[in-house]
């Protein structure tokens, strides 16, 4: 990889004449600091505008649909590896390997980002302090964004601060596909304002959007998030009555409306009473061991006979199956659980190539260093999950959690999960601690 001698000019424009501080570094690769990033959902890299020209063409009377930006950071460690982080507000999210190559035929330096617990990662070429390329999902069928990064920019969505004159924090009963009854469903929004700085997320009856980051300027809003594998975008204005009205974008596949009002007690459904079950007998669950190489019955789980078990349905793919497993995991560790409850994943995967879904699941296992073990159990489909398993009415969620008593019958069930990005996660852990010992009778 040839060595990269980057000039790089922070201006500001005063007076009659600009005055620049120019900075000479040598980088081995790419230049170490922030950088903003920006998924292109419609597909034309080709009409992305100059990062130095976003502000000042910023238009605020129209909800940008089809640019989403995030922010990252690259530092070298001193054996001169490379560290990629992405920023969504609280969160950090660091690419597995990055790989640099030299294409002699086109004379340009490449980079690909591999994302540690998805099928996913961001290729393209980088010259002077810019990446252009795209954003790769494997497990989905052709599924490409363009994307491009420049070097030094800071800000997410604008560097403009103009005046607000709401404050969104607080929580909003939110309703999505606020045109399509037949297919709408409820949320809650958590917005934490601080002049034109938001965050926030959006809680559903599946769960969470996770960690949101954005701004407000004037009645407009933006926010977004990138975790390895999910690209959202949320943007919104607040109506003369003081609801807000938004669109919600993931990736270059789906978008949809959606509305809110501020109500302080906002809630959803209880998650411990939207899972039906339609048997009171003894449950069993197929999985694939890949250790013996063929089909598996939970009844016959190593190591679980006597206990009670915590069966979380799930995915590597999931983001909020991420942070079930996380919960769950500090759970299992807990001294007064050792010998009484075993938990175990049932993995609903994006393949249908057994062999890849095991290697999801276990980079999924590896990368969040989950202690208790993950089968696959199926494919990444609802009404297939809901037929494989055939004891529950409907699988409405990954994740779907069961308590299975010592005979193994389903004494408690919980749909989605409400995770460190929301406000209700200390209350949830607390709740669902102590419900567990009431049943568990410890």
């Amino acid at each position: 990889m040839r060595r990269l001698l980057l000039f790089f000019a922070l201006c500001s424009l005063t007076g009659l004449w600009p005055g620049c501080i120019v900075v000479a570094t040598t980088f081995d690769k790419i230049p170490a600091g922030v950088y903003r990033g920006v998924f292109y959902l419609d597909g034309r890299l080709s009409e992305r505008r100059e990062p130095d020209m976003i502000a000042a063409n910023f238009n605020l009377e129209e909800v940008p649909q089809a640019e989403l930006p995030v922010n990252f950071e690259v530092s070298y460690a001193a054996d001169s590896s490379l560290r990629v982080v992405f920023l969504n507000g609280d969160e950090r999210v660091e690419a597995s390997r990055v790989e640099f190559q030299r294409l002699i035929t086109s004379a340009k330096d490449s980079i690909t980002i591999y994302f540690p617990l998805n099928d996913s990662y961001i290729t393209g070429y980088h010259e002077s302090g810019t990446i252009e390329g795209e954003f790769v999902d494997e497990s989905r069928a052709n599924y490409r964004i363009p994307f491009a990064a420049f070097y030094g920019v800071p800000y997410r969505f604008t560097d403009l601060s103009k005046a607000v004159s709401t404050d969104l924090t607080g929580r909003w009963a939110t309703t999505f596909s606020v045109e399509d009854s037949t297919a709408s469903y409820p949320a809650v929004a958590e917005f934490t304002q601080d002049g034109n700085s938001l965050s926030g997320t959006f809680l559903t009856p599946t769960g969470d959007f996770r960690y949101l980051q954005g701004t407000i300027q004037g009645e407009r809003f933006y926010l977004s998030t990138f975790d390895g594998g999910h690209v959202f975008l949320f943007a919104g204005k607040v109506l003369p009555d003081s609801s807000l009205l938004g669109i919600f974008r993931s990736g270059s596949h789906y978008q949809t409306i959606w509305s809110a009002r501020r109500d302080p007690d906002a809630a959803l459904p209880d998650a411990t009473r939207e899972t039906e079950v339609t048997t009171l007998g003894k449950v069993d669950i197929e999985y694939y061991d890949a250790e013996s190489g063929r089909k598996q019955r939970l009844s016959d789980l190593p190591d679980a006979d006597g206990k009670y078990k915590l069966v979380t349905i799930m995915g590597s793919w999931c983001p909020n199956c991420r942070d079930e497993a996380v919960f769950l995991d500090s759970l299992r560790q807990l001294p007064r659980y050792s010998d009484r409850i075993a938990v175990v994943g049932m993995a609903y995967e994006r393949f249908r190539d057994t062999a890849r879904a095991v290697q999801a699941v276990a980079r999924f296992r590896k990368s969040l260093d989950i202690g208790f073990p993950i089968y696959v159990a199926g494919f990444d489909d609802k009404a297939e999950a809901t037929a494989s398993l055939g004891f529950l009415r409907e699988v409405k969620s990954f994740p779907t959690l069961l308590l299975l008593d010592p005979q193994q019958r389903i004494i408690y069930t919980h749909t989605g999960f409400t995770g460190p990005a929301t406000s209700e996660y200390g209350a949830f852990a607390k709740t669902f601690t102590a419900e567990l010992d009431k049943l568990t009778a410890l």
